[in-house]
């Protein structure tokens, strides 16, 4: 038992004998003997002691919960800087993600009132000190979240099954393309401030065989640049509290990657085929890349129209950086039993079972490639990338901008997540990809 429990339950109880021994004199209508004015002086100034006591002993347990906090932020401070003098900031980051809880923020500021403290609150100071102006009353810092219009409701029991106590060892993970970019080779930037601009040297200089008198030509090189600019995305989720709370998984896990996923998806898809309309940045396929197209309305792919996005990249002198190629899985299994060429003998396909690329280099699939394409009359249309993947750019301003919202969906019992970023994606050369964005499968 506590002290402080056990002094309300001293005073409860001689509370109790004294309100008794007054109502005895109520009901007999006298004066005190000398023996009950003893009782009466004896209880009443125990009563006044206990009371002293707890007070004091209340303003300790509150100044010990208080120390405790700090402490806590403290150790979790220490064990997130544990070993990063040895192995560098890297490792610091490291150590401070594993002991952040995006769901205890969630948590703190998920009901009426309610602020930030301890490591989430330093980390929410960080994210608003990056530059992007956080409007929600969550920030996360860019180093904490790894590379989204996405609207999900997750209730205990309207998404298919109840995940409190049922012995069940985790969420079973939505069936979602894996995202690829970043696999490829993606330059991504973190923690920019203010627009950005990548000065491109676009013409080289030159030099020419002159007479033993001539002057010699002007070899001047030229210069542009690449410019990046924050847009938002972002979307909502709605959780409910009991799935924070109550479920037998790591919700904080959980919540964690869900939030990366529609973020790093929502990139992927943009960057491969972003309409460049409004706010969305255009993807690889809406530049002005390389082509190595079937013909006017598309058709099945052949050997020369694949082979010929690597020659594309090659004769414009892109063959460096980290090369591959990205199609979608149905494109893949099709290039399995088309021949090289017409007459081709039996296994002499474009690609064969077991091989994880072409012409030496790599090549993966995502369903997040486009599978719907048109040209002329041919519908459902794929398409095939290749190229130097290190020349995208995907850029991040700031850290991502949550607002907690425990009032909308309160009476359902759900906290409304909204999230945003601000993001831009790019490419440094056009010429360091090519396409074919008419294949199709019959």
């Amino acid at each position: 038992m506590s002290r402080v429990k056990y002094l309300r339950e001293q005073i409860s109880a001689k509370q109790t004998e004294l309100d008794n021994l007054h109502e005895k004199l109520e009901t007999e209508q006298r004066a005190r003997t000398e023996e009950e004015i003893k009782l009466w002086d004896g209880l009443t100034s125990e009563i006044r002691g206990f009371k002293k006591e707890l007070e004091d002993a209340e303003a300790y347990q509150k100044e010990a919960k208080e120390r405790a906090s700090q402490e806590d932020l403290e150790v979790r401070k220490a064990a997130a800087a544990a070993g990063a003098s040895s192995k560098g900031e890297e490792k610091e980051l490291e150590k401070i993600s594993k002991t952040y809880k995006i769901t205890r923020a969630i948590n703190l500021v998920g009901k009426p009132g309610g602020k930030l403290d301890g490591l989430e609150a330093e980390m929410d100071q960080e994210a608003r000190k990056e530059g992007q102006d956080i409007k929600g009353n969550v920030g996360i810092p860019s180093s904490l979240f790894r590379l989204g219009k996405e609207k999900r409701d997750l209730t205990i029991a309207t998404e298919g099954t109840d995940v409190r106590p049922l012995d069940l060892q985790g969420v079973v993970p939505i069936l979602a393309p894996n995202p690829v970019v970043s696999e490829l080779g993606a330059t991504s930037f973190t923690g920019l401030v203010g627009n950005v601009q990548f000065p491109r040297h676009n013409g080289a200089a030159t030099l020419a065989w002159e007479g033993e008198t001539d002057a010699n030509a002007e070899t001047t090189p030229t210069f542009d640049k690449v410019e990046m600019a924050p847009s938002r995305v972002g979307g909502y989720i709605d959780i409910s509290q009991t799935f924070i709370r109550q479920t037998t998984f790591d919700a904080e896990a959980w919540t964690r990657r869900e939030l990366e996923r529609v973020f790093a998806l929502e990139i992927d898809e943009t960057a491969i085929n972003g309409s460049g309309s409004g706010s969305e940045p255009t993807g690889i396929l809406g530049l002005s890349i390389g082509a190595s197209d079937i013909g006017t309305n598309g058709g099945v792919p052949t050997y020369n129209a694949i082979k010929g996005n690597y020659s594309n990249v090659e004769g414009s002198d892109a063959m460096q950086g980290t090369l591959g190629a990205l199609t979608t899985p149905e494109i893949k299994y099709k290039l399995m039993e088309t021949p090289k060429q017409a007459s081709g003998v039996e296994g002499n396909f474009i690609m064969n079972p077991g091989d994880s690329g072409l012409f030496g280099y790599r090549m993966l699939t995502s369903t997040q490639v486009p599978s719907n394409l048109t040209k002329g009359s041919g519908t459902n249309l794929h398409a095939f990338i290749f190229g130097n993947w290190a020349e995208l750019i995907i850029g991040q301003w700031g850290g991502i901008d949550l607002l907690v919202d425990p009032y909308t969906q309160a009476t359902s019992g759900l906290v409304r997540i909204v999230i945003n970023g601000y993001f831009d994606i790019n490419v440094l050369h056009a010429a360091s990809f090519s396409a074919s964005d008419d294949l199709a499968l019959s």
